[in-house]
């Protein structure tokens, strides 16, 4: 009997290498809201609808996608891993089989993943169905029985106002929270206690705006944030935090509409420069006297950003910005 033919040159097996300003327009991977596992979804076309979690990361409590997959009982014990079950009935309450989280959708190790991921976040929000965000820092109010819960109709509440402490907030002074409260269609903030507030944007936008100095026509979407100046919409996250001083930069990539490989490690004054010679590069004609470094593109925007804090009319008459 002869031998089996082996071949001497087999055609190697090879993974593709993605492009990390190839952007998608839905997530690769989400949760699924009744199993707690991650499902693989290869091609924008086949992700489902799902809803989205916008929250604060605590420090040594997350759990990371290489955790996800190989998920232990100690792992369970994170306070990381019980926001995700909560956050996953809360969206399967809401209709949604599907949630994406960035801590264990968003694989770090993979740079080309990771890059891509940053790039087209802006687009995952916009996508999703409804955006949960959880304030960790805010509690239910006493009496508050009445818009907590279940759906309610909002003309109800049209002398409803808010605590004082939800615009005190730390999710209000994020980097990442800036495009999470701007691109999804709806969203829902949700207390500590994980009670969602169900009086819609409307009776919030007075406070939000105070907070955050967005106006109420961007905030309720009756003003398109691409019709927004450039300077304006990077004057919203110039003094907000990061846990990564790069993010700072990364944050606005989606508002821009620009894309930018991440290199966590550079520092905040390369991201910003690299980030104004991407906008100078798409936006030649809107950014006149705006600088190019990355210390005093920082600087510029600090000014701008006090100006509108002074004299909120301050981009309408100077509209060249």
């Amino acid at each position: 009997m002869s031998p089996p033919v082996i071949s001497a040159d087999p055609t190697p097996v090879t993974t593709p290498v993605l492009d990390p300003l190839q952007k998608r327009t839905r997530p690769r991977r989400l949760i699924n809201t009744c199993t707690r596992k991650l499902e693989e979804f290869p091609s924008d076309d086949s992700v489902p609808c799902y809803a989205i979690l916008s929250h604060r990361w605590e420090a040594g409590q997350e759990i990371s996608y290489q955790e996800m997959v190989h998920l232990s009982d100690t792992l369970r014990l994170k306070s990381g891993y019980k926001k995700i079950v909560n956050a996953c009935n809360l969206a399967r309450q809401d209709g949604h089989a599907y949630i994406w989280i960035d801590t264990c959708c968003i694989n770090s190790g993979d740079h080309g993943q990771r890059s891509q991921d940053i790039n087209s976040m802006f687009n995952y929000y916009e996508h999703s169905g409804v955006c949960l965000v959880y304030l960790h820092d805010y509690t239910t109010p006493p009496d508050s029985n009445d818009y907590l819960g279940g759906p309610i109709d909002s003309d109800e509440f049209d002398n409803w106002k808010p605590s004082p402490e939800l615009e005190d907030s730390t999710w209000f002074s994020r980097g990442w929270t800036l495009q999470e409260l701007l691109a999804p269609p709806s969203v829902l903030f949700i207390t500590a206690e994980w009670k969602p507030i169900r009086v819609g944007m409307k009776l919030l936008c007075s406070d939000i705006q105070r907070v955050t100095g967005i106006s109420v026509d961007v905030l309720v979407g009756r003003e398109k944030i691409n019709t927004i100046s450039i300077v304006e919409r990077m004057s919203w996250a110039i003094n907000r935090q990061t846990t990564k001083e790069e993010d700072r930069a990364y944050c606005l990539l989606g508002l821009l509409d620009v894309t930018m490989e991440s290199r966590y490690g550079e520092g905040v004054e390369s991201a910003f420069e690299r980030l104004s010679n991407v906008l100078h590069e798409c936006y030649p004609d809107r950014l006149e006297g705006v600088p190019k470094t990355g210390r005093d593109i920082m600087e510029y925007l600090s000014v701008k950003n006090a100006e509108t804090q002074n004299d909120p009319g301050w981009f309408f008459e100077n509209p060249l910005f």
